[in-house]
């Protein structure tokens, strides 16, 4: 019996304290830390351009094959491109 007016006190004790609350700014500091980054409009405009000078380049390099193999080519590359990129993404992510 006293386990329970004890208990009784304890609950109504703890029930009339208010309930702790984080900092105004915690929520948000808490997703900017783990949300994705995103490259800039720079680095995405560079990153095309590179990959437009890199795809003219390839063209004019291989122009004397047949049109078939230069596309398959730059299908080739742009596939292993993708995938250094997730992987590269994915390494990243990971690291920070």
């Amino acid at each position: 019996m006293r386990d329970d007016r004890e208990f009784e006190h304890l609950l109504v004790e703890t029930l009339a304290v208010p309930a702790p609350e984080l900092r105004p700014g915690f929520h948000a500091a808490v997703m900017r830390r783990v949300s994705p980054r995103r490259a800039s409009r720079g680095a995405i405009a560079a990153l095309t351009l590179y990959a437009v000078a890199g795809a003219i380049v390839c063209v004019w390099l291989l122009a004397d094959l047949p049109p078939v193999l230069v596309g398959s080519f730059i299908t080739v590359s742009a596939a292993a491109a993708g995938v250094a990129g997730a992987y590269a993404t994915r390494l990243a992510c990971v690291r920070s």
